[in-house]
């Protein structure tokens, strides 16, 4: 089930994959298909794909705790290893990161500041993408490396 935070995120991708250029198709997936369902998919040119939305909070240090995944996403994720279209989308502190499911077990742990410094896809919530933000999104949902 959603909480709240994870409302508002799914709503703002929503205004964002409004934007993108060649979405044919886009919307909330998760409690029509049951457990281990993504959250939204979508159509850009063609191809399909699948995010996942999380919300994490800060520590007092500003720090990301482990991330754990129930046995389910884990086996969900695994077997979709290598598909250039599945995605999870990371709400923490001020942005929103974009994980290709190849790099979704390998943030586990890292602070806050590491990824905001080293992290090639993240979206500030409180400034609305600019047209070559939504095109790098855009190709990256695509599956363009």
């Amino acid at each position: 089930m959603r909480n709240d935070a994870e409302n508002k995120q799914s709503h703002r991708w929503t205004r964002i994959f409004n934007n993108i250029l060649g979405v044919m198709g886009h919307g909330r997936v998760e409690n029509i298909g049951g457990n281990f369902t993504p959250d939204y998919q979508y159509c850009i040119d063609g191809i399909n794909g699948w995010i996942e939305f999380k919300v994490y909070k800060l520590g007092v240090r500003r720090r990301v705790g482990k991330i754990k995944w129930s046995q389910g996403q884990r086996d969900w994720m695994k077997e979709r290893i290598g598909c250039p279209s599945v995605f999870l989308i990371v709400e923490i502190g001020d942005y929103d990161f974009i994980f290709d499911i190849d790099s979704m077990f390998t943030f586990e742990g890292n602070s806050y500041e590491y990824l905001v410094n080293n992290h090639d896809l993240k979206i500030r919530r409180e400034v609305y993408p600019s047209k070559d933000e939504l095109l790098k999104i855009g190709n990256k949902l695509k599956g363009v490396r």
